[in-house]
């Protein structure tokens, strides 16, 4: 059971993080709003440690019959340009994250479909992006495993110090796996992720 909610666990975050910039024109969603600043989104203290220790910051929290939600927070070297264009090249993302071995986005729908699996377990997900803005991305997993869940992606420049990511996601239920798992398994793999993508969006900067 633990290492069937891991893989999906990395399976969810390579989806989450994958391509929306290349949505079909009606696929987005309109809107007036801005997105959040990340610093007012995270604790100081955590917002610091990601900035000042570079510390990929990770949390996920299950509320036992009600919801789960998480985030996931890094700060990349590299400007807004060459982070997002890495973290929206959804094929690379079969290369990078063990056990993903399809990654496919169908421009007419705006859908992402994921699948992969580890042994006897198998996970297939479909994916919609929503393009606030160059920022700013949402998201809805619309079938498959975690349908309901919904979150947004967040790009932020620093000037020198590089470019600051968040991802969030919430989604309501009822029957969750076991508590440890769903959070701190979640915790190890997102924080394992995060830290492999940033290398590779370092290594790119000056390509």
């Amino acid at each position: 059971m633990k290492f069937r909610f891991l893989f999906l666990f990395s399976v969810f975050l390579a989806g989450s993080l994958a391509s929306a910039e290349r949505l079909a024109a009606g696929a987005a969603v309109p809107s007036a709003e801005q997105p959040h600043a990340i610093a007012s989104v995270l604790k100081p203290a955590v917002y610091r440690r990601m900035l000042e220790e570079r510390e990929v910051m990770v949390h996920a929290s299950l509320k036992e019959g009600e919801s789960y939600s998480y985030y996931a927070a890094m700060l990349v070297r590299a400007e807004l340009a060459v982070t997002r264009r890495v973290l929206t090249d959804y094929q690379l993302y079969a290369k990078m994250i063990p056990y993903i071995e399809r990654a496919a986005f169908d421009a007419k729908s705006g859908i992402l479909a994921v699948e992969g699996g580890l042994w006897k377990f198998r996970l297939s997900s479909q994916v919609r992006f929503y393009e606030q803005g160059e920022r700013w991305i949402r998201y809805e997993f619309v079938g498959g495993h975690f349908q309901g869940m919904t979150g947004e992606i967040l790009f932020e420049p620093l000037g020198e110090k590089g470019t600051a990511v968040y991802m969030s996601g919430f989604k309501k239920g009822e029957h969750w796996p076991p508590k440890f798992v769903i959070e701190r398994g979640a915790e190890i793999v997102f924080e394992f992720t995060a830290k492999r993508m940033r290398s590779y969006i370092e290594s790119q900067k000056n390509s």
